[in-house]
């Protein structure tokens, strides 16, 4: 039989009788082993070698590339199901986690541009198959080689309904992926701004903060960010160049608000939201170890010590440091009487400590001492308080 109905097989043929197979078991393989994901890539990865193959050279280099850019966002997908990169996670239930959230970006931006190229051609091509058979009842003359091309019959998944149906899934798909721009922002900001929300179209990415609050660590307490607000708005107005500013730094960045001070000014902090990613761990450790030793300890001198060693220029006081560290807080004010620091914004409860020696004042903006020039760019900044 085999003889009968394949006379001359090609290589591709070949090729195909030999990955269809192992693609099919390898997927049974992986389905057992608890990997649905690969299960499903393996064939479509076969599927998809093959078509290419088999295209060659007839295909136009635009088809090719969107086809190549296609096949390599699944063979990346398959390869994270297998591989995972180990990192700080490891021993734990998200040990693949940062594999594959971030080679899943890539795997999005690939067919995002696959699918660029592909769709515009694949919805011209359903068009022109439902535009045949019109074509076809207007054509009563002979037709040259070209006309008879374009008029040639169509295969049957190009024919009838099946390019209307395709068309319309599109445009259902589409519009169901646009859903979440209405949908997922309000439900997003709900969880934070109960009864409350920004300007609607606002692009200013701290309005959140105007009315908006959290609870943490348990519901019984609630962060209000409208001082935080002010205060992050009054360092971005006064405050110039980089210097280090120094906050509860060793909570959790998206639910505690722990550095949230540095990151929306990008002064410098001591510890980032990913610091044990990418830092080695008796680094981070090291460094943690300060800033914890900075809130905690009573003693004044081991206090200005810390300062001196982390070169910090500024110490932040809000409604979550005051939470988190009580004496800490009473502490710094103390230093603040006897000279060791100078209060350079107060407001809703907000205190910022500047270092003596630090910064430099000129026109009500506050500079790093070394940072601007070589030149004097003001007197040093007073040490009475100055409301935001």
């Amino acid at each position: 039989m085999h003889s009968r109905l394949v006379r001359r097989p090609t290589f591709g043929y070949l090729l195909g009788v030999a990955v269809l197979p192992v693609a099919v078991l390898a997927s049974i393989g992986a389905l057992l082993w608890g990997r649905a994901v690969l299960a499903l890539c393996l064939p479509l990865l076969g599927i998809a070698l093959l078509t290419l193959w088999r295209r060659g050279g007839q295909a136009d280099t635009t088809a090719v590339f969107a086809s190549l850019l296609a096949v390599t966002g699944l063979a990346i997908l398959a390869g994270t199901q297998v591989v995972y990169l180990k990192d700080f996670l490891q021993g734990g239930d998200w040990y693949r986690m940062n594999t594959l959230f971030k080679f899943f970006i890539q795997v999005w931006v690939l067919w995002g541009l696959a699918a660029a190229v592909a769709l515009p051609r694949l919805w011209q091509a359903a068009t022109a198959s439902l535009a045949r058979p019109v074509l076809r009842r207007q054509r009563s003359r002979p037709v040259d080689a070209l006309e008879a091309e374009t008029l040639r019959p169509a295969p049957w998944w190009a024919g009838g309904r099946w390019p209307a149906l395709w068309q319309t899934g599109v445009v259902v798909l589409l519009a169901a992926s646009l859903a979440y721009v209405a949908l997922g922002t309000p439900a997003r900001l709900s969880q934070r701004l109960t009864g409350w929300r920004p300007a609607f179209g606002t692009l200013n990415a701290l309005d959140y903060m105007v009315q908006g609050s959290y609870t943490w660590p348990d519901d019984s307490h609630r962060i209000l960010l409208a001082a935080d607000h002010a205060a992050i708005e009054w360092l971005l107005a006064h405050v110039r160049g980089n210097p280090v500013i120094i906050e509860t730094s060793e909570l959790d960045y998206y639910r505690a608000g722990s550095s949230r001070v540095a990151s929306l000014t990008g002064l410098s902090g001591l510890l980032g939201m990913h610091k044990s990613e990418q830092r080695p761990g008796e680094q981070v450790g090291a460094r943690d170890g300060l800033l914890r030793e900075f809130w905690a300890t009573p003693d004044l001198d081991r206090t200005q010590a810390i300062i001196d060693e982390l070169g910090i220029g500024l110490v932040y006081v809000g409604q979550l440091e005051r939470y988190l560290h009580p004496d800490g807080v009473h502490k710094l004010a103390e230093m603040a009487a006897r000279g060791m620091l100078s209060p350079i914004y107060q407001h809703e409860g907000v205190v910022i400590y500047a270092v003596p020696g630090r910064l430099v004042q000129e026109d009500g903006l506050y500079f790093p001492q070394q940072a601007p020039t070589g030149q004097d760019v003001g007197k040093h900044f007073s040490r009475k308080a100055h409301a935001g």
